[in-house]
């Protein structure tokens, strides 16, 4: 291919012919004969360069009673389209794929392909890509590898609440329902939607709102109910972190006390305390209290994550204020409530043991904390203890919401419930296709995911 002259714009154009010499009728499927030929200039798509497509069509005259004459319409462009499918192609992938705004996917058109285009056209893409997608189709396949552990979610929206059901096993997304409150009514439409499609799950993932807790044993007698772990721990560690606080404001207050500094020049004594404190920086409960505000965070967190200065200024925060300690060893009983090797009777003696701890019942934070330890709840939060390699948080149907604002983000007049139904059902039925369940045998062995749908079966007794 010849080098492109810079500052100079070259032209492609491609001839093409579709007139054979009998063409079906588009309505009835008889055939016609060729009476004449006419030229079409179609535009295309090409990387900084105008590209047109020059195509010969065929005028038939028709043997039926639909109409007279018809033409030829070859598969690359649509019938009367001025733009080829191509076209229509980069525009929806800029939208969807890309998550561009109408107004950025006009510019990048003219920039990139030298293509001027309408606001109009590009929505219209959207809908003719709409139009592409076969939902009773999608739902079958997702029926067909689901892998019976579904996490619900809700977001909101331009005013709007749109349910996800999601598969964090296969990690796919079922189904979602637009509607225009979070309320049971809603709720209730998606669970009979799914199981119209065949979709009944085994275990059930969700945040501890009160809108699923009815919902789900109504729609699925046989259900198992499990409570993301992930808010509970949220929950808690914000509880203990407001324990650590009081703490510290505490010591603060108590810093405060005594005479206040006498005005003009210290004495030799007041100014050998002054540097004996500057060499113990820690040795007022002001200074004490600055320490504990800064390491709070270490109160809560994960033990496989410490370093060893972690383990350093834990040492100094229990020589600070003793009862740190305490809160410290109720955190990590209270993660050791939901570790994944360990059976459900076990996680119950441990509970057992926490709520008979008469240190922990006489701190109202920590009683507070041991209050949403409560039977009927904590039986939802081990739910998973059950099940080889079921989900103990949300957090797959929260990634696809927070993926879902992030790209109406960029789409500020996509707030009608009809164009943001386009967009996720598109934008649904391109993860499909390039899902690795959907790839050849040779390319899914390469690209296993970890889960697959047989792992999701209850342990043996």
């Amino acid at each position: 291919m010849d080098a492109i002259p810079i500052g100079k714009e070259v032209e492609i154009v491609q001839k093409k012919s579709c007139c054979p010499k009998y063409w079906p009728c588009p309505q009835c499927g008889k055939n016609g004969r060729r009476r004449q030929k006419t030229i079409r200039f179609i535009r295309h798509i090409a990387y900084g360069r105008t590209s047109r497509i020059e195509l010969t069509l065929g005028i038939y005259q028709a043997r039926c009673g639909c109409c007279q004459s018809f033409r030829s319409t070859p598969e690359f462009v649509p019938k009367a389209g001025k733009y080829t499918f191509a076209v229509r192609d980069a525009i929806v992938r800029s939208l969807v794929r890309d998550g561009l705004s109408a107004q950025k996917t006009q510019q990048r058109m003219k920039e990139d392909f030298c293509l001027e285009v309408s606001i109009g056209f590009i929505h219209g893409c959207l809908g003719w890509a709409y139009d592409q997608v076969d939902q009773q189709e999608y739902l079958r396949w997702a029926k067909q590898n689901f892998s019976g552990v579904c996490c619900i979610d809700e977001v909101h929206d331009a005013g709007k609440a749109i349910f996800f059901v999601t598969d964090p096993l296969n990690d796919l997304t079922i189904y979602f329902h637009i509607a225009d409150r979070a309320d049971a009514a809603a709720l209730e439409i998606v669970l009979r939607h799914l199981t119209e499609a065949g979709i009944e799950p085994q275990v059930a993932v969700t945040d501890g709102s009160p809108l699923y807790k009815q919902a789900l044993a109504e729609q699925w007698q046989n259900i198992e109910h499990q409570l993301c772990i992930f808010h509970v721990l949220k929950e808690a560690n914000k509880t203990l972190l407001d324990a650590v606080r009081g703490t510290k404001n505490r010591l603060r207050r108590a810093g405060q006390a005594g005479r206040k500094r006498r005005r003009g020049r210290p004495s030799k004594q007041a100014l050998q305390r002054r540097r004996h404190r500057q060499a113990q920086p820690e040795r007022n409960r002001k200074e004490q209290a600055k320490f504990i505000w800064e390491h709070q965070h270490l109160i809560v967190k994960r033990e496989d994550r410490l370093t060893e200065q972690d383990q350093k200024d834990l040492e100094r925060l229990y020589q600070i204020a003793p009862e740190l300690q305490t809160y410290r060893q109720f955190s990590l009983q209270l993660h050791g409530l939901f570790r994944k090797n360990q059976s459900k009777h076990q996680a119950w003696c441990r509970r057992a043991a926490m709520i008979r701890n008469k240190t922990y019942q006489k701190d109202c934070f920590l009683r507070r904390i041991l209050k949403r330890l409560a039977r009927e709840k904590f039986a939802k939060m081990i739910t998973f203890l059950g099940w080889e390699n079921v989900d103990r948080t949300n957090n797959h149907v929260e990634r696809c919401n927070r993926s879902f604002r992030m790209s109406q983000k960029t789409r500020y007049k996509r707030r009608r419930k009809h164009t943001i139904e386009r967009a996720l059902w598109v934008e649904l039925d391109r993860r499909r296709k390039l899902h690795y369940l959907n790839q050849p045998p040779i390319i899914k062995l390469a690209f296993e995911h970890p889960h697959s749908p047989n792992l999701g079966k209850q342990k043996a007794a």
